[in-house]
């Protein structure tokens, strides 16, 4: 079993209580040069967040400045945490609310000349926002498992804990007095006393737990993959240009950023993102030339104002003001996970406020009045159609399925149809697509039957009145077996097996634990309604959109099927129970990273050809220089090779 253990401030000082602010120990110092070191770091993260060596590295570069009793402090953390977690978004992102929260117009000065003490002071405010984070971590229960089978080695934790981490302990079924009960969780934090914790009939202790650590920092754990945003986004606008409503919105939209074209707008965002990525550091201040006119405006949209700062929770207030302007042409990017946000998630926040601004009217004439109804038109018309069946159309092609979709499955059958169905060979795959968001209440709420409901009232519902995802998926497989579908699929269900998959866009959904809590109330479904197929269905699968982008050009060259991969992703946790609390999207990431392609294959197998990167822009630019550079020094040497001829012809005369 894998820990990442955070770095927190009692990891290193032993003068911890709750009094002590991270304020406290930034007073005096430039917030301009706080932030400038923060974001930096957080920057050369970015990407590689669990990399064990940029970890080190980072704290390296801090240790030098610290006094030999810290300095031992952290040896002795290091000594014992080989794999551990210095800077992360969460922490970053709190510490700079922190500092705009308590902005101070102190003179900026070189980092070089920053004292001893004052980086000392820096180094311990964010450990203590670290602190923070990781104690309300740990309030959760951390569980001892005691399983019926055999001791559950192997699980690859990938969420963050505190130091006095969640640590899931097992034991084998000979040490257990009742190996048929169901697992039972003991609180155990390595500096808190040890409590029980009773398990209800209808909770499991390890979800629970799960569920209320990872949940509020889900968004936060990875970076965000801008080549997935990228693809998603690229999609969008060419459904925009086909579609006679969205192609008005468009207009709108192109006047509100100042762009002629989606391929401008899109560049101007991965000007900024992609030239660093094949640098080993990556700078968090943008400095602008004269010539970058266009660039600089599209990133002025993102200037905080600290002035009128408002906090929220959630980091609310940085999502669409992540950028400080330091001087006419120097901007501080604070994080380069809500940069990356604004080429897909964010530019739909974009897109509806540009609506909104311009009074934009809906398919019935009425002013578009609140981001419900634009949502709800952009999945029925977008993300749940032209959207999800261009990825699963790359996700099958060439390969012989019997493949329909939901349009040509209501257009013979009528209402209720699954968004997919794909069959191969004996094995059945219904695909409901569900563009739904958790919402702040339920990420961050206290209380686990908020999150439960807040989650099965997206993914997984039947109430006899309405079916969402797994529910609606058992009912389409019922029919399925009910020879429902037999004029589009003639072929004999009862030798075929079923897998129900829900696919959505939020990477919330990615949070370990919500994987089991679907298991559960799908199971609870199966069984009051649905009895007869127990046999036939199997455990539903919930896939974040981000991990079929991932696998497309692995699906388009065969090294990986459909089915191969669903089974494997089943297989593994039916072997392992603690992996059923794991998500598809972590499956994927672990299983196949050996696999997976480097920026440059994603970006050629994944890119529109209209895009035209900054990057290969300036590479092609340097190119045609150098090529010029060598004709007129070419030019030159034959100029002068002809001079010399004409003198020895003269002097032999």
């Amino acid at each position: 079993m894998e820990e990442m253990l955070v770095l927190t401030y009692n990891s290193v000082f032993d003068d911890y209580k709750d009094s002590l602010t991270p304020e406290s120990f930034l007073k005096g110092i430039s917030s301009i040069n706080v932030l400038e070191i923060i974001s930096w770091m957080t920057a050369q993260i970015h990407r590689k967040e669990y990399d064990t060596s940029s970890q080190h590295s980072l704290l390296t570069s801090f240790e030098g400045y610290f006094p030999e009793e810290t300095k031992r402090a952290l040896s002795a953390f290091v000594e014992n945490n080989q794999k551990f977690i210095f800077i992360s978004n969460q922490s970053s992102l709190m510490m700079d609310e922190v500092v705009l929260s308590n902005y101070n117009n102190l003179l900026r000065k070189p980092i070089s000349d920053l004292t001893n003490d004052e980086l000392l002071n820096i180094f311990k405010a964010y450990l203590i926002c670290s602190q923070r984070w990781t104690d309300k971590q740990s309030q959760c229960e951390a569980v001892t498992i005691q399983h019926t089978k055999s001791p559950l080695w192997g699980l690859k934790w990938r969420g963050l804990c505190a130091t006095n981490c969640v640590k899931l302990r097992c034991r084998a079924s000979s040490q257990i007095e009742h190996p048929n009960e169901y697992p039972t969780g003991v609180i155990r934090g390595a500096e808190s006393s040890n409590v029980k914790s009773e398990a209800s009939n209808n909770e499991d202790p390890i979800e629970r737990v799960m569920l209320k650590q990872d949940m509020p920092i889900a968004e936060f754990k990875r970076y965000k993959n801008f080549v997935t945003q990228l693809y998603k986004a690229g999609l969008f606008f060419k459904f925009c240009e086909q579609n006679p409503c969205f192609s008005i919105y468009l207009s709108y939209f192109y006047k509100e950023k100042k762009v002629s074209d989606w391929n401008e707008y899109l560049c101007s965002v991965l000007s900024f993102y992609v030239a660093p990525i094949r640098q080993n550091t990556r700078n968090s201040i943008i400095q602008f030339r004269e010539t970058d006119i266009k660039s600089q405006k599209f990133l002025e949209q993102f200037i905080l104002d600290v002035g009128n700062l408002k906090l929220e929770s959630d980091f609310g207030a940085l999502r669409n003001n992540f950028v400080l302007k330091i001087t006419n042409d120097e901007y501080m990017i604070l994080n380069y996970n809500l940069l990356v946000d604004k080429i897909y998630q964010g530019l739909q926040f974009d897109f509806y406020n540009t609506l909104i601004k311009n009074g934009a009217l809906n398919k019935k004439g009425k002013k578009i009045k609140d981001f419900g109804e634009y949502k709800s038109m952009l999945g029925d018309e977008f993300s749940e159609t032209y959207l999800f069946y261009k990825i699963i159309e790359r996700v099958v092609e060439n390969k012989n399925y019997i493949k329909l979709s939901g349009e040509e499955i209501k257009g013979k059958t009528g209402n209720g149809e699954p968004d997919y169905y794909i069959r191969d060979n004996n094995n059945l795959f219904l695909f409901e697509m569900k563009d739904v968001i958790i919402n702040k209440d339920i990420k961050l709420s206290d209380e686990i039957k908020v999150i439960h409901d807040g989650i099965c009232s997206k993914i997984c519902k039947d109430n006899g009145k309405e079916r969402k995802g797994g529910g609606q998926l058992l009912y389409n497989i019922d029919r399925f077996y009910k020879n429902f579908f037999i004029s589009l699929d003639d072929c004999n269900p009862e030798n075929i097996s079923a897998y129900p998959i829900i696919v959505v866009n939020d990477s919330a959904f990615d949070a370990n634990g919500v994987s089991n809590l679907l298991f559960r109330e799908f199971d609870k479904i199966l069984d009051s309604k649905y009895p007869h197929l127990r046999e036939k269905v199997n455990k539903p699968v919930l896939i974040n959109l981000d991990a079929l982008i991932y696998l497309l050009p692995h699906f388009k060259d065969n090294s990986i099927t459909l089915s191969r991969i669903i089974k494997r992703y089943i297989s593994e946790f039916e072997n392992n129970p603690l992996l059923k609390y794991r998500s598809f999207t972590d499956f994927v990431l672990e299983t196949y990273s050996d696999k997976m392609y480097d920026m440059k294959d994603l970006l050629k197998s994944l890119l529109f050809p209209e895009i035209k990167l900054e990057e290969e822009k300036s590479i092609k630019m340097r190119k045609e220089k150098h090529k010029s550079s060598k004709k007129r020094k070419s030019a030159i040497k034959r100029r002068r090779e002809r001079k010399r001829n004409r003198k020895r012809r003269k002097r032999v005369r």
